[in-house]
């Protein structure tokens, strides 16, 4: 079955590592085009087919796709080359202005990420999982002998009370707090490989603390077998709110039995429970429904 996944921005990165997951563990076929890699902000990310770079190549592998996956938005470049085609969309992020309705004209067959906010958020619609490989992303060889490190890479500068905030402002008072006990690593614009180095040389990272949920980042630092803090009650996880963050940290940073605890817990949860060797057949059967029509 051949697959062309295509959305308008890289999304962190996770249709790239979804469709190496998918080549290699599903016997699905599958292709990315992306119209860009990068964003204002100054993150990059890896690509597989660039719609402006390599234009012919992408028109071939659509004409030969089974199915198109569409992630998030329309492609205005790209829909009219794909008006015959059983078409699969997925919406990652909250709801954006025009891009539900119009996407859901398109098909029937309408997903969302398997991740507690979106979930919530685009209620009724079945999830589908980004997929990050344990085998390729590993836990550094060495931890660091000296304090402990703290990573913080918030996406955005929202608002705690807004959807979809990592409550830079107020992590980032948190950490400040904390220098004597750790050293802190807070960055956001960085190329994808460097932003992953500094993660893999983590022992704490943490995500959403405010909206009952967890992003890319909890899958990256769970690769690592990092302790990660979110505040998604979730095995692997450390729960934790803004409220107790300071206390949580406290915690591991003064009790390096306790910090390896959930560094371990970490890496068994995403090597046994959310292991794209198990979890590609979700999308197997996604896109089994879309050609053969079922519902």
């Amino acid at each position: 079955m051949k697959i062309v996944m295509v959305s308008k921005t890289a999304l962190a990165g996770a249709p790239y590592e979804t469709m190496k997951c998918l080549n290699k563990y599903s016997g699905l076929r599958v292709r990315w085009i992306a119209i860009k890699t990068e964003y204002s902000d100054g993150r990059s990310f890896p690509c597989d087919l660039l719609w402006m770079r390599d234009r012919a190549q992408c028109l071939r592998e659509l004409r030969e796709a089974d199915v198109v996956h569409i992630h998030n938005e329309p492609c205005p470049w790209i829909m009219e080359w794909i008006k015959n085609k059983r078409i699969l969309v997925q919406f990652h992020s909250c709801p954006r202005r025009n891009n539900y309705p119009e996407l859901r004209r398109i098909t029937n067959h309408c997903y969302t990420l398997n991740q507690p906010m979106q979930r919530k958020v685009y209620a009724g619609l079945d999830p589908l999982p980004n997929l990050l490989d344990p085998e390729e992303y590993r836990p550094a060889e060495k931890r660091n002998a000296g304090r402990p490190v703290i990573v913080f890479a918030p996406t955005n500068t929202w608002k705690s009370t807004q959807l979809g905030s990592k409550a830079s402002v107020e992590v980032k008072g948190v950490l400040s707090r904390l220098h004597r006990l750790a050293s802190i690593d807070i960055f956001s614009n960085l190329d994808y490989q460097e932003n992953l180095k500094r993660k893999q040389r983590a022992d704490i990272i943490i995500d959403d603390i405010v909206g009952e949920t967890f992003h890319k980042t909890s899958l990256e630092g769970a690769c690592f077998g990092t302790a990660v803090l979110t505040s998604y009650d979730y095995s692997g996880f450390m729960f934790t709110r803004l409220e107790n963050l300071e206390r949580n940290l406290v915690e591991l940073l003064s009790n390096r039995e306790r910090l390896r605890l959930y560094q371990d817990l970490s890496r068994k949860w995403i090597v046994g429970e959310w292991n794209p060797k198990n979890m590609c057949g979700v999308y197997v059967s996604a896109y089994r429904k879309v050609i053969h029509g079922g519902n």
